[in-house]
């Protein structure tokens, strides 16, 4: 079952995406992409390993192909042309390797879909097989991931392997949450306002202490305390998405829709603000912002209404936007 607080987590955590491109506010790291993989393990659901691959492919490869040509391609192009003096070797080593690799601003959030896709299939290739093993094995992936930023932070792997060992517990732990269904509604549901208040305090205290969380640029903050924080902050906006459900429908409505479009606001934003920016108006602006979110959304509308856009763009041939104002509360 499908909820919709789901939807709107993702389409809180995609205006943060937004916001913390716009303004580069760093608390907002702790929540900001660590959510989306915790979401990912809420909705997992495993499967062999090969069935999951051809899945998962066409669910996150596909679409990420597709923008890499329809928005990387151009924008490269049209730099290499204006600045002819630029290697095209930079551009076709960042195509090809993606992640940290690609050269543009315009690509910022384009090593998420390829990270979460690798963090995928290792997760149910562990579950899968070493199930047993599956704590130790997250151990050593999360002592790995503080190893790499201690001493060769600068170290990036194609699509953002690397991490991927940051994000498998980010995963089971989402993963878990789903299997204790009511530890979840307890947690969010009867302590949510204690819940958001600590997601609050997490914020304000990464304001002051070094807490943030760049997972791109393999930094993850203080070990343990920063994904502490991190995972407070997570619970605080599920909670808040919970209050947002049952109390203030609109909101709900119009968060769920953003969510549904959140991959979509990932691939487009940044090349949304670069048009807005050269027709003159300032990215901290609200109609810069408004635009970032609103155009994917009318983006999704549109493609969702035929197969092979949906299959392209979303990487689903399932209707995204069907029954969207009629989505079942927990």
């Amino acid at each position: 079952m499908y909820y919709n607080w789901i939807n709107i987590a993702k389409g809180l955590g995609a205006v943060a995406v937004v916001l913390y491109h716009t303004w580069s506010f760093e608390p907002l790291s702790l929540v900001r992409m660590p959510l989306f993989f915790f979401l990912s393990g809420y909705l997992f659901k495993p499967a062999p390993e090969k069935e999951y691959f051809i899945r998962k492919s066409g669910h996150l490869l596909v679409p990420y192909l597709f923008f890499l040509a329809a928005i990387f391609a151009p924008f490269a192009i049209s730099e290499l042309i204006e600045k002819p003096y630029h290697s095209e070797w930079k551009y076709i080593r960042g195509a090809l390797m993606g992640g940290n690799y690609l050269p543009m601003s315009i690509a910022c959030a384009f090593w998420f879909p390829t990270c979460l896709f690798i963090a995928q299939q290792i997760y149910n290739h562990i579950y899968n097989r070493h199930r047993k093993q599956l704590i130790p094995i997250l151990c050593l992936s999360l002592a790995l991931a503080y190893a790499n930023d201690a001493w060769c932070g600068e170290l990036y792997l194609p699509w953002g392997a690397n991490v991927a060992l940051y994000a498998l517990p980010l995963i089971w732990m989402g993963h878990m949450m789903r299997t204790h269904q009511g530890a979840l509604d307890r947690i969010t549901l009867r302590y949510g306002w204690l819940m958001v208040a600590g997601a609050a305090a997490a914020v304000a205290a990464a304001a002051i202490f070094p807490l943030k969380i760049d997972l791109k640029h393999n930094d993850y903050g203080i070990p343990l305390l920063s994904m502490a924080c991190s995972v407070v902050g997570i619970l605080g906006a599920i909670s808040l998405t919970r209050v947002i459900e049952r109390h203030l429908p609109h909101t709900s409505t119009a968060l769920g829709i953003v969510g549904r479009a959140s991959m979509l606001v990932m691939y487009l934003h940044m090349a949304i603000r670069t048009l807005v920016e050269d027709a003159g108006v300032k990215a901290t602006s609200p109609l810069c912002i408004a635009a970032q979110i609103a155009i994917p959304v009318a983006v999704l509308l549109i493609c969702d209404r035929f197969e092979l856009t949906r299959r392209l763009m979303i990487g689903t041939a399932k209707p995204q936007t069907a029954g969207i104002f009629h989505t079942k509360t927990i």
